[in-house]
């Protein structure tokens, strides 16, 4: 496959699982071929208080957390997210 045509995505939020489906349109570079494609999982995502409370747990600062690819401030409507951990203890083995 090529690129996508079209991507439709649908969400479905209860509590921090969401349903994700997908449907999609690829077509083949070469013949020009298009395969139709549907796909749905359900995804766990953490919150930004649960990530920290992890890391802190194993002595691991965040120096930065951002959008993903974009580095803009995270906000409630944020689905890729890039954090930066840094341990705070240098271990001595």
């Amino acid at each position: 496959m090529g690129f996508y045509d079209r991507r439709e995505v649908i969400i479905v939020c209860t509590a921090y699982i969401k349903d994700v489906s997908c449907h999609l349109f690829g077509r083949d570079i070469t013949s020009g071929a298009v395969d139709e494609m549907r796909e749905c999982h359900r995804m766990r995502y953490l919150s930004e208080p649960e990530i920290v409370f992890l890391l802190s747990a194993q002595d691991i600062e965040i120096p930065e957390a951002s959008k993903f690819m974009t580095r803009t401030t995270l906000d409630r409507r944020t689905w890729n997210a890039l954090t930066v951990g840094r341990e705070t203890q240098c271990s001595t083995q």
